[in-house]
């Protein structure tokens, strides 16, 4: 399986001011780039904040998370609501034939999968924007080093698309362990 975190944050690091606000703020490049991304994935995870305040995962196929139900609850054929503290998430995830798996926030939502050491790369595009306060992308720090793979500007204003992906991957790919002998 493959947990890939998809997101827009401000210059001084907030995905938003508050947890029910819209990504609205993003660029329109931004969403170009999200909506193509999210067509990558066979699932999306979200928060419960995050999926009633984005009308457009309605249309696709989500894992809310909650502590409304006991450990899952299908709300619909494109929507399953998951209890992450009472449902081993990877079996069901591997029951359900999920192999792509994008998270879509907010922090708490990619604060389980950093705190699970499970988050695999992260796309995340910077808006010249400041908040000066609101969510962080992590309330955590990160378990995982991750190195940049690629960097692209959206546009103009400054917009910054960043492929961050886990050390340990670059590793495999290469063909390293990517572990150090020290005598």
């Amino acid at each position: 399986m493959q947990f890939s975190i998809v997101a827009v944050s401000t210059l001084d690091g907030r995905i938003a001011r508050h947890s029910f606000q819209p990504t609205t703020w993003g660029s329109p490049e931004d969403k170009i780039f999200l909506r193509r991304k999210l067509n990558e994935f066979d699932v999306i995870v979200v928060g419960n904040n995050t999926y009633k305040t984005a009308r457009s995962l309605k249309k696709r196929n989500c894992v809310v998370f909650t502590r409304s139900v006991k450990s899952f609850s299908v709300k619909g054929p494109l929507c399953t609501y998951v209890n992450p503290s009472h449902i081993n998430l990877k079996r069901f995830f591997l029951r359900q034939g999920y192999e792509k798996i994008g998270l879509l926030g907010g922090t708490q939502v990619y604060d389980y999968f950093n705190r699970h050491g499970w988050l695999d790369e992260i796309f995340l595009t910077i808006e010249p924007l400041a908040f000066g306060k609101g969510l962080s992308l992590f309330a955590q720090s990160c378990r995982k080093a991750f190195r940049l793979l690629s960097l692209r500007r959206l546009n103009r204003q400054g917009s910054v698309l960043f492929h961050f992906i886990r050390s340990e991957a670059i590793a495999r790919k290469s063909g390293s362990s990517g572990t150090r002998r020290t005598k």
